[in-house]
């Protein structure tokens, strides 16, 4: 390719093709070889993309954003670049400049206002209606996401404000403080929204009744078996916390009551506005004190909501749990809540949690 392109400097699609050669062999010498060669020829634009996706390509996203600037500033109707520079964006964290480059890649590809969803997913060739939808969401401009999700067709129960509805229950994978990931149930409430239902640890970075904004494509293909999709939930990656509920989570531990006992905990902890979370599995035993057989054991989070101090959180585990056979321990709610901790580290240490 480097010989054809010096015999015919003039080649308008060979540098594309080159670029993309070297780009997936790595060659970032390459590269900036055929970047200066294409400034040196007086076609800076299309230097400035073959730099761009390279630092697409090694994940520097201010790179990008900085040479698709300067390619939109000599010719604002491209719109692969506004794709590129949107993306760079969303990495970064601007969504005031992904929603401003969506609506400008809309203005340039889908200039009739009337088209109809068919329409508009053909003319824009894919997400751009959907980048909009997720940027404006996150920006709160939600006159902005009912036009976007209007030409999608899609349907709200109110005309204006924000969208906050009962869709389905759908999986959100968010990044914890260590770097691993976690797939967290939700519910969907609008085209880019739902509100996570597990209490949560520290590492993770969303909580129980917390709204965040997920990007709407699938992260794991449909089933396609009819088995496997009565179970199924889609699975969306989180983009960011849109409205904090504000929980506070604390662990109980202990031996667990009889079915009937639990569920009253548990319902009579919601009712008052808590989030209750089970992590222990069936097989999760703890030690008798008594010498006997291990006892069926539970190991929940509680998310104490904002309206509630750790002081009424306490008073209430206490008076629910306390016709029980064994008590349950709650160290850290019991710190909190200005509570001698030594009845609970006594249960830690009895019952072997």
């Amino acid at each position: 390719m480097w010989s054809h392109l010096d015999a015919d400097p003039d080649d308008e699609y060979l540098p594309g093709v080159l670029a993309a050669a070297l780009i997936e062999a790595g060659d970032g010498d390459g590269v900036r070889r055929l970047a200066d060669r294409l400034t040196a020829a007086g076609r800076p634009a299309d230097a400035a993309w073959t730099r761009a996706r390279w630092a697409e390509a090694e994940g520097r996203w201010s790179d990008v954003a900085e040479e698709c600037a300067s390619i939109i500033a000599a010719d604002p109707t491209r719109i692969n670049t506004r794709r590129l520079w949107a993306r760079a964006a969303a990495e970064l964290g601007d969504h005031a400049a992904v929603q401003r480059l969506y609506e400008e890649i809309l203005r340039h590809a889908l200039p009739d206002a009337d088209a109809t969803p068919e329409e508009a997913h053909r003319t824009v060739q894919g997400s751009d209606l959907w980048g909009l939808v997720v940027a404006a969401t996150a920006n709160r401009d939600w006159a902005a996401v009912r036009a976007a999700a209007g030409r999608l067709g899609m349907e709200f129960d109110t005309a204006e404000g924000p969208i906050d509805e009962e869709w389905q229950v759908v999986t959100v994978r968010a990044v914890t403080a260590g770097g691993s990931h976690v797939d967290l149930p939700a519910i969907r409430t609008g085209p880019a929204t739902a509100r996570i239902v597990p209490v949560t640890g520290d590492d993770v970075p969303v909580n129980h009744g917390d709204t965040v904004v997920f990007e709407p494509s699938l992260l794991e293909p449909r089933p396609e078996s009819e088995e496997e999709l009565s179970n199924w939930r889609p699975l969306f990656g989180m983009v960011t916390l849109l409205d904090p509920a504000g929980f506070t989570t604390y662990w109980i531990d202990g031996a667990r009551p009889g079915q009937e006992a639990w569920i009253t905990l548990r319902d009579t902890l919601r009712e008052q506005g808590y989030g209750v979370w089970v992590y222990s599995g069936d097989g999760y035993r703890v030690t008798d004190p008594a010498g006997g057989e291990p006892l069926p054991g539970v190991y929940a989070a509680v998310g104490v909501p904002p309206r509630s101090s750790a002081a009424e959180a306490d008073s209430l585990l206490a008076r629910l749990t306390a016709a029980w056979p064994h008590p349950l321990a709650w160290v850290d709610l019991a710190k909190a809540a200005g509570q001698d901790p030594a009845p609970h580290l006594a249960t830690v240490e009895r019952y072997g949690l």
